[in-house]
């Protein structure tokens, strides 16, 4: 009994040290593009929705709701590749 008790502590140990540890450097996240691509589809839809019969005011809310915190972290994504110039 007491083998195997050691060989399964034993086991545990080894597998437990195959962890890996990942780092997180600063930067842009990989989304970026994706909220880029984001933005710019609401902004052609804001575009050309008002002259389809479905554009009502709550449209126009609806679209800016989506459109205001991506022009946000659209500046921001544009703010750090000029800075990560430099």
């Amino acid at each position: 009994m007491p083998t195997t008790l050691t060989s399964l502590i034993t086991s545990n140990s080894v597998s437990s040290g195959a962890l890996s540890v990942t780092t997180v450097t600063p930067g842009i996240p990989e989304g970026a593009s994706v909220a880029a691509a984001v933005l710019l589809i609401l902004l052609l839809l804001r575009d050309f929705l008002p002259a389809s019969k479905h554009w009502e005011s709550t449209v126009k809310v609806s679209l800016n709701m989506g459109i205001i915190p991506l022009m946000f972290s659209f500046g921001a994504i544009i703010l750090f590749k000029v800075v990560a110039l430099f």
